[in-house]
């Protein structure tokens, strides 16, 4: 009797049942290893969503930072020459030249934005005082300007 007992107490906790010729393996089932899956995928989702996230806020900051150099430089300009210039590309031979080598430049009118869009910068004659300086942001269509950023957005 204690010999059955042993192999019913071998049959619950392994699975196996001697004696016969069909001997059934415990395993994941099909249901278990999709559930794993499923879980996987969404985590890896959530941590890629955080990456671009991430990414994006430090496009956004060089942007800031890039205007807030072109914003000194104007500054600057205007400091030397007593008004602004009608052309932005104008102030950034008086850059240091590691501010210059990181500003994209396609050629030498236009100052890329970390998007490859130029900056928008716009000059009043009539008002010597003002100018208007942006990044148009991710999104380059004209209309759209929740994402542009100015200086001090």
């Amino acid at each position: 009797m204690a010999a059955s007992q042993d192999m019913s107490h071998i049959e619950s906790v392994f699975g196996v049942r001697y004696g016969s010729r069909n001997l059934r393996r415990r395993g994941f089932t099909l249901l278990e290893l999709l559930l794993v899956m499923a879980i996987i995928l969404i985590l890896t989702g959530m941590i890629v969503g955080v990456g671009i996230f991430a990414n994006q806020a430090v496009t956004r900051s060089r942007a800031r930072a890039e205007i807030q150099e072109l914003h000194n430089a104007l500054q600057k300009f205007r400091i030397e020459t007593g008004a602004y210039p009608n052309a932005l590309a104008a102030v950034t031979n008086s850059l240091p030249q590691a501010i210059q080598t990181r500003l994209n430049r396609r050629s030498t009118s236009e100052i890329l934005d970390p998007w490859k869009t130029p900056y928008v910068y716009t000059f009043d004659a009539q008002n010597p005082e003002a100018y208007v300086l942006y990044s148009r942001g991710a999104k380059t269509n004209v209309d759209f300007t929740a994402d542009d950023i100015y200086s001090g957005k």
